[in-house]
C-alpha cells in the first residue's frame, strides 16, 4: 500500500474505533446536562461516521476490493424504525458520503442498562437520505464491527505475499 492507504487506514481504524465506542456507551436522557451531553454526541458520531465512511471507501476502492460486506454484528438490537437499514458496507459508506440529510439516531436503552439518573439512551444508528437513495437507517455499531471482523482481515490477506518464500 501506498503513503495514502496507510494514511486512509490508519485513519479509517480510528474512527472504526470512536464509532464501536459511542455505539456501545449509554448516554444520559433526562437529565439537566441531557441536551448539552448529546448535542455533542451528534456532532462527534456525525464527524466520524464521515470520516470513516470516506477513508474505508478509499481503501476497498483502492485494493480492489469487491466483496460484500454485510452490516450484520448489531451492540444493541433495535425494531423502532420504519425504513429499510442499510446491510451492506459499500451502500452504507455511499448513504454516508452522499447524504443530502443526515441524523443520529438515539434510542431508549432499557432500564437495567446502566445506572445513569433519569435514564439512558444509546446511540444506535444514522438516518441518511441522498440524491440517489431513499432514506434508510445504518447501525453504527455494525460500521464498526464490519470493518474490524471483515475489512482489516482482508485487507490483511492482501498486503501477504500470495506465493510461499523460501526458507534461508
Amino acid at each position: 500500500m501506498g503513503d495514502i492507504n496507510s494514511f486512509a487506514l490508519r485513519q479509517a481504524e480510528a474512527a472504526a474505533a470512536k464509532l464501536w465506542a459511542l455505539g456501545s456507551a449509554p448516554f444520559p436522557f433526562k437529565t439537566s446536562s441531557a441536551g448539552v451531553i448529546q448535542s455533542h454526541i451528534d456532532m462527534l458520531v456525525t464527524e466520524t461516521a464521515i470520516d470513516f465512511a470516506i477513508h474505508v471507501r478509499r481503501l476497498l476502492d483502492n485494493s480492489g476490493i469487491g466483496t460484500k460486506f454485510a452490516l450484520n454484528e448489531q451492540f444493541r438490537r433495535w425494531s423502532e424504525h420504519r425504513l429499510p437499514r442499510v446491510t451492506d458496507l459499500r451502500d452504507a459508506l455511499n448513504h454516508i458520503v452522499h447524504a443530502t440529510e443526515f441524523e443520529v439516531g438515539f434510542l431508549p436503552l432499557p432500564d437495567n442498562a446502566s445506572s445513569i439518573r433519569g435514564g439512558a439512551i444509546g446511540v444506535v444508528y444514522l438516518r441518511t437520505r441522498t440524491d440517489q437513495r431513499e432514506e434508510a437507517d445504518i447501525d453504527v455499531f455494525s460500521l464498526a464491527s464490519c470493518f474490524f471482523h471483515q475489512v482489516l482481515p482482508e485487507l490483511d490477506a492482501l498486503s501477504r505475499p500470495s506465493t510461499p518464500q523460501a526458507v534461508q
